[in-house]
């Protein structure tokens, strides 16, 4: 009796060790020191700047950089007293102006295992929202470097193509991929160029709140949403125009049932649609120009592809 439940206490620790969330820290709740300043992540434990970027650690022990209301806006914690905050682009007068954070995963990823990532943002303000807030993974403390235009990689292994703008709740972002190295360190923000990010108004400046990091080798352990990455269409699939005006047409070769999803720019969904036809057209007369993400759901794939409506 004393071996079996040994036996199961043991299987149990391995499962629990698996299902771990390998960010530490990953609310900022743990600190030393009471921001109060810019550039004070360092205070919340494990996390680091990024070379010359100004992020901001944001606690509820603050006067000047509390919360939920602070210089930047009002948000509540996810969870307790803290989060921390970065522009993801910045109209005022520097080209690809960035701000990251970072910190060393508590294990070494496994190469060639597959890992879930998640995190939530939340707009400070109502107007200036951009896609590319994703997550990078490293074997090197990227954070040490100093960041300009040469180290904008246009790459994360993790990244929202959709454009973020609520700023009354908590969006989030999360995605999936394959260790191709045995990263040790995440860092968090926009890695893509000026010319590769979208934002809802031009000569503008986005900055979010950032909570609740999670990277686990467990797709149960990190939230999921729709803020995925785009997919590459395989072979079964063919979407056209890319560039609507009026009609969107979607044929594949499967013959199981699919189902089609399409989201504003926002997250919004804006149409759903159940179908087992190898040819579906969907009518956008009745939708104003924009971007659009379109998902098609079917029992072996996910794929979301990125449409731009213009009419």
């Amino acid at each position: 009796m004393k071996t079996t439940f040994l036996l199961l206490a043991f299987i149990f620790s391995l499962i629990t060790c698996s299902a771990q969330n390998l960010v530490p820290n990953p609310s900022f709740e743990e600190y030393d020191t009471c921001p109060n300043w810019e550039n004070q992540v360092k205070y919340a434990i494990g996390w680091k700047s990024c070379g010359n970027s100004t992020p901001e650690y944001y606690n509820a022990c603050s006067v000047n950089f509390s919360v939920p209301s602070n210089q930047a806006g009002y948000q509540m914690a996810v969870n307790g007293n803290a989060y921390c905050g970065f522009y993801s682009f910045s109209w005022a007068g520097v080209t690809n102006y960035r701000e990251y954070i970072g910190c060393k995963l508590t294990n070494t990823l496994v190469f060639g295992k597959k890992y879930f990532v998640s995190f939530k943002v939340s707009s400070s303000n109502s107007y200036c929202g951009t896609n590319n807030l994703g997550a990078l993974f490293s074997t090197y403390p990227y954070y040490y470097y100093s960041l300009d235009t040469n180290t904008i990689v246009n790459f994360a292994h993790v990244n929202s193509e959709y454009i973020i703008i609520d700023s009354l709740n908590w969006s989030i972002v999360s995605g999936s991929f394959v260790a191709d190295s045995t990263y040790e360190y995440i860092t968090l923000g926009n890695f893509f160029t000026d010319i590769n990010t979208i934002t809802t108004i031009s000569n503008c400046i986005a900055y979010y709140y950032i909570d609740d990091i999670c990277v686990s080798d467990d797709s149960l352990t990190c939230p999921t949403s729709i803020n995925v990455q785009e997919n590459y269409l395989p072979n079964e699939f063919e979407i056209y125009p890319i560039l609507v005006h009026n009609q969107l047409t979607i044929k594949h070769n499967f013959q199981n049932k699919y189902k089609i999803l399409l989201y504003n720019d926002k997250g919004c969904l804006m149409f759903e649609k159940q179908s087992n036809n190898n040819y579906t057209e969907l009518n956008m007369n009745t939708f104003a120009n924009g971007i659009y993400f379109l998902k098609i759901q079917s029992s072996s794939s996910i794929i979301t592809k990125k449409i731009i409506l213009t009419k």
